[in-house]
């Protein structure tokens, strides 16, 4: 079975919460799908929780990444600043 797992418009600390509240009672082999696409701002944080998130998990999760095109510009914009 594979679960969505929904991310919030704004992904950080106190918001990340929400997501771990539907990832904790799941089965660590479960199958999950992150679903960033309405996300219009991620912290530092956040995306670091993601990826922990990611490897934390038995199998690599799915990642429907954000629709609006500001917030993966940005993203690429903070990847090649590193």
């Amino acid at each position: 079975m594979t679960t969505i797992i929904n991310v919030p418009h704004s992904l950080e600390d106190k918001s990340f919460e929400q997501v771990l509240e539907q990832v904790a009672p799941l089965p660590i082999d479960e199958k999950i799908i992150v679903d960033t696409r309405h996300a219009r701002w991620a912290s530092p944080y956040g995306l670091t929780a993601l990826l922990a998130l990611a490897q934390s998990r038995t199998e690599r999760p799915i990642l429907y990444v954000p629709e609006a095109e500001n917030v993966s510009s940005q993203s690429n914009r903070d990847e090649r600043a590193s």
